[in-house]
């Protein structure tokens, strides 16, 4: 009797269309540090870690979409542009609820509310226990004039 051949570890497989990419723990890790910065209104700290981030994970939705809020509050970019790279992300990853979040909340800064609205509405009906898309969509009801 002949030996086996060693099994052949398989192929990975491709993910789905519009699949979430998953960060590693090296790149969680640095997005938990900037989210703290950011919370701690340390806008630069915030962007050098997030940017290091992407770096190391270039392809990860939630990344890039964090990398972008972050540079608008920072005034590297512009929201127009901003909303342009999260439709890129949502165009690759339309379960990344997070790009959604921030696409909403540029719209909104940009006095799209309506459109705003849309997307909050959208990431209520993937996520309904999202306390930021909720948090937002109360205020913007409470400040919309009737007839906007």
């Amino acid at each position: 009797m002949h030996p086996s051949p060693p099994p052949r570890s398989a192929a990975p497989k491709p993910k789905p269309k519009g699949a979430v990419n998953e960060p590693t723990t090296e790149v969680i890790s640095l997005l938990r540090r900037a989210e703290q910065a950011l919370l701690h209104k340390d806008i630069t700290g915030s962007l050098r870690i997030a940017k290091r981030a992407k770096e190391r994970d270039p392809n990860t939705g939630t990344v890039a979409a964090f990398v972008a809020w972050v540079q608008v509050l920072a005034g590297e970019m512009k929201p127009p542009a901003a909303i342009q790279e999260l439709d890129a992300v949502l165009a690759k990853e339309p379960g990344c609820t997070q790009a959604r979040v921030y696409k909403a909340k540029l719209l909104k800064r940009e006095n799209k509310v309506h459109e705003a609205m849309a997307e909050f509405e959208a990431v209520l009906a993937d996520e309904p226990d999202n306390k930021d898309a909720q948090n937002e969509l109360k205020l913007i009801l409470l400040t919309m004039r009737p007839g906007r």
